[in-house]
């Protein structure tokens, strides 16, 4: 059995999708080319994916030519963990696993292809401990360990992010057959939100795939925290001085400042001020 398909096993068993986010203009490149890709093949059709303070290092890498996913969303709770939402985007794609299917470049990880000190060789797990990952190994719960008890298993070195996935994929992209449904963090920096533009998008494009808003218990938290963003807010002080209507956006961003996560801030502000605001203003004219 190849290694595609003893990740899929794995993941099968305890029952649980890949996750793949994204900004606005790599969404609309995704539904162009059919498929989820990898930024040399974004990159090759004419779709330039938005750009990431990690791209040169990236390409050194060799990592340009790969997919990467998630085996968990990252942008759930955010607001209760002292994190940023997902730096990579508010779109994300729910993907079930199946399309590990007889790969045989195929790695996880317990450290961010973005990080710095990113090496695949080294920072891949023996395929032989994968189910070491989860809280319950063999059995058919989807709970996956804590940072800390990653750490204690594998060493503070190798596991530092969360589990993340990282494929060659012969024809360049994972295809949207495999994309189960989208969900869209509820922003509103113009007359549409982000969600409805998304819809319009899959419309245009003769797509059907059930998309929705992702659930927050107080609807205009993300409407504040895009426009903190539109505002020019770029750095975790930013966010900490920024005169916020919402105390728990107060609280959120005073957590922040003294998280572990506080480096994500800027690479999340500017990715989505970028890769997804701008785009929306220029549809609406903006």
């Amino acid at each position: 059995m190849n290694r595609g398909d003893l990740i899929l096993q794995s993941l099968l068993r305890h029952d649980i999708p890949t996750y793949f986010a994204c900004q606005l203009v790599d969404f609309e490149a995704i539904l162009s080319i059919g498929g989820i890709p990898s930024k040399w093949y974004q990159e090759s059709v004419g779709r330039p994916p938005s750009p990431q303070v990690t791209d040169a290092a990236d390409k050194e890498k060799g990592l340009w030519n790969l997919v990467f996913a998630s085996l968990q969303d990252l942008g759930s709770n955010f607001h209760v963990n002292g994190r940023v939402p997902n730096p990579y985007g508010p779109i994300l794609l729910v993907v079930s696993p199946k399309w590990l299917t007889g790969l045989v470049d195929v790695s996880v990880a317990l450290l961010s292809g973005g990080h710095q000190k990113f090496q695949r060789d080294h920072h891949s797990i023996p395929l032989n401990r994968l189910e070491e990952v989860f809280r319950f190994p063999f059995s058919n719960s989807p709970d996956i360990r804590t940072r800390i008890e990653l750490q204690h298993l594998f060493g503070n070195e190798m596991a530092h992010s969360n589990p993340e996935l990282s494929a060659f994929l012969p024809n360049g992209f994972i295809p949207l057959d495999h994309v189960m449904r989208i969900i869209v963090d509820p922003y509103n920096i113009t007359d549409v939100s982000l969600s409805e533009y998304c819809k319009a998008l899959l419309m245009s494009e003769a797509r059907s795939l059930p998309i929705d808003e992702r659930l927050f218990p107080r609807s205009n938290f993300f409407k504040e925290l895009g426009e903190a963003v539109v505002n020019g807010c770029n750095e975790s002080r930013d966010f900490v001085m920024y005169p916020w209507r919402n105390i728990e956006l107060q609280n959120w961003a005073n957590s922040l400042h003294v998280s572990d996560w506080a480096y994500q801030v800027e690479r999340w502000a500017t990715y989505l001020r970028n890769g997804t605001f701008a785009q929306m203003r220029r549809a609406s004219g903006a």
